[in-house]
């Protein structure tokens, strides 16, 4: 889901970006003029322009420039899909050129997004997905081959299979037993499949599409709260508010209130 989008024009070095983490994945592109991170202690690369930066989830970074005005584009989103996930949080980060036609897409999907955010629509949760495909792929596509993790078939399947049944299964708040048996492997084998596909575990991804789907369902705002931690299979709505907060930082009831 898509938390912030922002673009125009900064000026860094006069209104600099505090070092902070960040709750969510963060897309930042310089499409004209130069920006670069920051780190705690102040230093940063050479401020670079026509450049894409990636940082995972709780990454402390801020941002400066090199003293012009620049034009950027910021993306925010909940997750993101693998294999960026791997290479990202393997990195700590991740950097790349743009040409001009990435330059001018990215331009343009800060300005489709705008509105949105700014009120959903009935196809708002597709463009989200669009515009998050077409930024992961601007980010792998300059990567080399050799760079791209490349998890064997039969791992990427079973755990492909074991997230596909958690998610229909969701509701009855089936644990790793459950579904490593409902793949036909034992618990431990679960655990190595996830490693080996997506280097976490089986019950660090299923945490990850709980929150997710409870979060899809709480930006719909049709359902009680308490409605949506049911058919999330938590046991009531403090266990579910609980979990929510420990995930999103901020309670579920302020989280609908913020996202409508």
């Amino acid at each position: 889901m898509l938390r912030y989008v922002g673009s125009g024009v900064r000026r860094y070095v006069e209104a600099p970006v505090a070092v902070n983490p960040r709750t969510t994945w963060e897309f930042q592109a310089a499409t004209a003029g130069r920006i670069a991170p920051t780190t705690a202690d102040g230093s940063h690369p050479p401020p670079r322009t026509r450049r894409l930066w990636v940082f995972p989830p709780g990454h402390r970074h801020g941002w400066t420039g090199d003293g012009r005005a620049a034009r950027v584009a910021v993306f925010h989103f909940d997750a993101v899909p693998e294999p960026l996930r791997t290479i990202v949080v393997a990195r700590g980060g991740l950097t790349v050129d743009l040409d001009p036609l990435e330059t001018a897409r990215l331009d343009a999907l800060a300005v489709e997004l705008g509105p949105q955010v700014a009120q959903a629509g009935p196809l708002t949760a597709l463009v989200e997905q669009r515009a998050l495909i077409d930024l992961c792929l601007i980010a792998l596509g300059h990567l080399p081959p050799s760079a791209l993790p490349r998890p064997a078939a039969a791992p990427r399947r079973l755990v492909e299979a074991a997230m596909a049944w958690y998610g229909e299964h969701l509701g009855e708040g089936p644990g790793v037993t459950e579904v490593a048996r409902a793949v036909g492997v034992s618990v431990a084998h679960l655990r190595r499949l996830f490693h080996a596909a997506q280097r976490r575990s089986p019950l660090a991804a299923m945490r990850e599409a709980r929150i997710q789907r409870a979060d899809d369902l709480i930006r719909a705002g049709e359902l009680r709260l308490e409605h949506v931690a049911q058919l999330c299979g938590y046991a009531d709505g403090a266990a579910f508010s609980r979990a929510f907060t420990s995930v999103r930082g901020t309670p579920p009831s302020r989280w609908r209130r913020r996202a409508h």
